[in-house]
C-alpha cells in the first residue's frame, strides 16, 4: 500500500473504529465475536482502501465489508446454534449505539431482545440505527428496494418494541 492509501485508511476509516465496534457487537451479540468481526473488518478495509472514493459515505463502505464479512462468516459456520439476532427496544438501541470499547455500556437484556429478531430484520436495523446509514445506502447494501427496508425496520422496531415491554412486565393487552 501506498502512504497515501495509508493516510486515506487512518483519516477516513480509523475514525469509525467506535462506531464499527458498536455495530460489530449488536450484529455478533458477544463481545469476543464483535471484536473479531471488527478486526477482519478493518484489516479488509485497510488492504481495500485504494478502492474506496473520496467523496462517499466512509462509515457505508466500511459497514459494507463488515456485513459481507459477518454474512460470509455465518455461512461457513452453519453448525452454530444461535445467530445472536434478536430484539430490543429502538429507543434504547439509539441511547447506545456507540458502547465503550469493553461493550460494558450495552445493556444486556436489550442485546438478548435484539438477538430474537430475525436476521434480516436486525441487519437493516443495526444499519440504520447504529451506522446511521440512510434507507438508499441500506437498501443498495442488502439488494432490496426501498420499500421494503423501510418496512423490514418499521417492522424491527415495533418487535422490539412489543419484547421489550414483555419482557419487562410492561405489556399491554
Amino acid at each position: 500500500m501506498t502512504g497515501a492509501g495509508h493516510d486515506k485508511f487512518r483519516r477516513l476509516i480509523e475514525p469509525l473504529f467506535d462506531k464499527m465496534y458498536a455495530s460489530a457487537y449488536r450484529l455478533t451479540g458477544s463481545k469476543d465475536d464483535a471484536e473479531d468481526l471488527l478486526q477482519d473488518t478493518f484489516l479488509k478495509a485497510y488492504r481495500s482502501i485504494e478502492k474506496f472514493e473520496e467523496g462517499t459515505n466512509p462509515g457505508a463502505w466500511t459497514y459494507t465489508i463488515m456485513r459481507n464479512t459477518f454474512l460470509n462468516d455465518i455461512r461457513s459456520k452453519k453448525s452454530r446454534e444461535t445467530l445472536l439476532f434478536d430484539e430490543g427496544a429502538a429507543e434504547r438501541l439509539a441511547d447506545t449505539s456507540e458502547p465503550d470499547r469493553s461493550g460494558e455500556k450495552m445493556d444486556e437484556e436489550l442485546q438478548a431482545v435484539l438477538n430474537s429478531l430475525p436476521d434480516d430484520m436486525r441487519e437493516a436495523l443495526v444499519a440504520r440505527e447504529i451506522n446511521g446509514l440512510s434507507y438508499q445506502e441500506i437498501a443498495d447494501n442488502m439488494k432490496l428496494p426501498i420499500g421494503t427496508v423501510k418496512s423490514r425496520i418499521n417492522r424491527a422496531r415495533e418487535s422490539l418494541k412489543e419484547r421489550w415491554l414483555r419482557l419487562k412486565g410492561e405489556a399491554t393487552a
